[in-house]
């Protein structure tokens, strides 16, 4: 009986590795990272660490008035633009004072059509931005984020920024949102953040200040990323593949997954609550199992 012939099975190439450990062929997504702390605890600092010992090209976009912070490291290795919520003049504080001194509250929450909104669209420039991210210092276009992929790392600075921008989208400067108003915002910032978690390839940072919210599965008090209204918050952790508490003791910084009395959540870190504020150590767990695959 004669054996068939067996498959010839072609060489495979050896996959292209670039200078920062990634494959170049390689699909799989980048990491999602929310990271969240108080004022103050070096949150923007560890930003450092994504070009010096993580080796990506970092992307920011600014809410915060930051930039200083990253500003002395090179313009090709770090780009930056700054798109805050809009400050509104003395002119606008005026006619807002002047709205609530001639309406009673029930007048105020009935007003559709916001106030001065056309002056409030500082969240089209925002999410205008990731269809053709602009540096602010050298000029260059660096097109859709959905082209990039895990050579590079996408921050947001910060959310806070964000809700400011989408509630004054749907109300301008009214003095009063309704649940409904909050409900069309908050959709607003969710929607974003999903496409960032989920449709993108490249890495992603979202920096958030705390807020402490009841925590419905658990009981009890719990802090959360500070969202827009009191349900947005709660929502966001299972989007990112880690939750990361930024922590400060005096002149210590760390960065915790294990601090009960906070939303963390651990996939590239190990559970700790003395990890060094650095995504060196994440990132390089998350090539590990790029390379594994």
């Amino acid at each position: 009986m004669t054996l068939p012939e067996a498959p010839i099975i072609p060489n495979t190439p050896a996959p292209n590795i670039n200078v920062t450990g990634v494959k170049e062929d390689y699909e799989m997504p980048g990491w999602n990272v929310l990271l969240q702390g108080e004022s103050g605890n070096g949150k923007t600092t560890s930003l450092r660490s994504l070009v010096t010992e993580c080796g990506l090209e970092l992307f920011v976009l600014f809410t915060e008035n930051s930039m200083e912070i990253l500003s002395d490291l090179p313009p090709d290795k770090v780009h930056y633009h700054y798109c805050p919520p809009a400050a509104g003049g003395i002119k606008d504080i005026i006619d807002s004072a002047t709205i609530i001194n001639q309406n009673s509250y029930e007048q105020l929450c009935k007003m559709k059509q916001g106030v001065n909104k056309a002056k409030y669209s500082q969240w089209i420039s925002f999410v205008t931005a990731f269809a053709d991210f602009i540096d602010d210092r050298t000029g260059e276009h660096f097109g859709d984020v959905d082209t990039w992929g895990p050579n590079r790392v996408l921050v947001i600075d910060g959310m806070k920024g964000m809700a400011i921008m989408s509630r004054d989208l749907m109300i301008g400067s009214k003095p009063v949102c309704t649940q409904g108003e909050y409900g069309v915002a908050m959709d607003n910032i969710e929607r974003l953040v999903q496409y960032l978690t989920m449709s993108t390839k490249c890495h992603f940072v979202l920096i958030s200040h705390l807020d402490l919210l009841v925590d419905e599965i658990n009981g009890g008090m719990k802090s959360f990323p500070q969202a827009l209204g009191k349900k947005l918050g709660p929502k966001l952790p299972p989007l990112f593949s880690d939750v990361i508490l930024a922590k400060r003791e005096k002149k210590v910084f760390t960065w915790s997954t294990s601090d009960p009395t906070a939303m963390v959540k651990s996939r590239n870190l190990p559970i700790a609550d003395d990890h060094s504020p650095t995504f060196k150590l994440l990132h390089q767990n998350w090539l590990k199992k790029t390379q594994e695959t």
